[in-house]
């Protein structure tokens, strides 16, 4: 089936097809490095629209009953990570992340995944990724999550790298400034009954930061990098 969704240009590109899979980071870093240095010309706006046709096949069933998958992003040790579509009442792009069908009669596995959503789930921060869903569908195991529209800050870094330009100083200061925010969050935490959760996060690297479009940073506590 054919869907129309009217994106961000950063939205709708990594859903596409990678004809131009370095599209995406170049208007990302043009857009971040415009915004650092304040140089926004006339007449350009900022979240400028396009419509964008998704060309998927209908599964056989929605993960939970609500999430599509529209394809795969990330393969590591653990499970895969899928760019997925929301459906119902509530019609919008998410993550899904999906512990690899073998590991599940693991219960070392199976509790180390559902503990990193159970910590996650109890964050609410603007600079920490939501979770949606946690549990088992079809004898395996899924964190549903938001998606963020831009990239991880290691492809940022590449391809500023690749360029022979760098991170603006502006865009790198605002980038640890708003991931300090979500982990001080994160130390702080309590459950609740107000007890600390003592969370220390244990993988905070370049691929578990994004970037949105807008240059607002997100933290993610569910690591979505294959390990």
């Amino acid at each position: 089936t054919t869907e129309i969704y009217t994106l961000s240009l950063l939205d709708a590109l990594p859903i596409c097809e990678a004809r131009r899979p370095g599209r995406a980071l170049d208007v990302l870093l043009r857009r971040l490095s415009t915004e650092a240095s304040g140089e926004n010309r006339a007449g350009t706006h900022p979240h400028t629209t396009t419509r964008v046709a998704l060309t998927c096949r209908r599964p056989m069933s929605l993960v939970f009953g609500k999430y599509e998958k529209i394809r795969r992003i990330a393969q590591g040790g653990m499970g895969e990570v899928f760019l997925a579509r929301q459906t119902g009442v509530l019609d919008r792009l998410a993550i899904l992340k999906q512990l690899r069908p073998d590991l599940a009669s693991e219960r070392e596995f199976v509790d180390q995944f559902l503990d990193e959503a159970r910590v996650a789930a109890t964050l609410n921060h603007p600079n920490i990724v939501s979770i949606y869903d946690v549990g088992e569908f079809n004898s395996t195991y899924y964190i549903a999550m938001e998606y963020v529209p831009g990239e991880d800050l290691s492809k940022l870094w590449y391809a500023a790298a690749k360029a022979g330009v760098g991170l603006p100083f502006q865009v790198s200061v605002r980038i640890c400034f708003e991931a300090a925010l979500g982990l001080d969050h994160a130390h702080k935490a309590r459950d609740v009954r107000g007890s600390p959760l003592n969370i220390v996060h244990r993988d905070v690297s370049p691929q578990n930061i994004m970037v949105r479009g807008d240059g607002v940073c997100r933290f993610h506590f569910v690591p979505v990098a294959p390990k």
